[in-house]
């Protein structure tokens, strides 16, 4: 088992970088011009390609903002893995993900027109919540099965809260719902170092 174990762990060691490359290579040749490699080559390297502008002011940006993301969210989740002791936990099941939503659907319904705002808001409630969660599972210490039956119980009374909020105020959450889910597309060279600042 445990050789099975080891030599499965080589060979995601060496695939997953690969595929990760090849998704950015990816990232970077398909769109609105599809760009072959050579083509990538020479419009990264020479400046009076056409497609040079395109690729570090836009394709580029989103691909490393996403990448951050991804490392930043894959980071949270096998830390929170360690901690619980649990290769199953993650910050939707313990909670954390429902406060956030809660304190996010709170900004979208009181306050629809400062957009901006939802980053903050959500951070606060996730933090919230896994305080909330912290203080239920503590009886002299702190065990994992603990916090995560404390946090499958704050998950699914945030849960319940989000969904009323979105059904009484719809009309509210509609106008703004698509930029609370998130996306890449206003991401441009020079919001690269602040992304990068706030995923830190």
């Amino acid at each position: 088992m445990l050789a099975k174990r080891s030599k499965r762990r080589k060979w995601l060691g060496v695939s997953l970088p690969l595929f990760l490359l090849l998704g950015l290579v990816g990232g970077l040749g398909f769109g609105a011009i599809a760009l072959t490699v050579p083509e990538l080559v020479g419009a990264l390297t020479n400046e009076g390609d056409p497609n040079h502008l395109i690729l570090l002011n836009v394709r580029l940006p989103r691909l490393l903002v996403a990448a951050i993301a991804g490392a930043c969210l894959a980071a949270a989740g096998a830390i929170l893995q360690g901690v619980m002791k649990n290769p199953l936990a993650d910050p939707s099941i313990v909670g954390v993900t429902a406060g956030a939503g809660v304190a996010a659907s709170f900004a979208m319904v009181a306050m629809p027109e400062y957009g901006y705002l939802l980053p903050p808001f959500a951070f606060i409630g996730a933090f919230i919540a896994a305080l909330a969660i912290y203080v239920l599972a503590w009886e002299k210490g702190a065990s994992p099965l603990r916090i995560i039956l404390a946090g499958v119980a704050v998950n699914a009374l945030c849960g319940a809260i989000q969904s009323g909020i979105l059904i009484l105020y719809s009309d509210r959450v509609q106008s703004v719902l698509p930029g609370w889910l998130g996306d890449f597309k206003d991401v441009v060279g020079t919001m690269l170092n602040s992304y990068f600042l706030m995923q830190l």
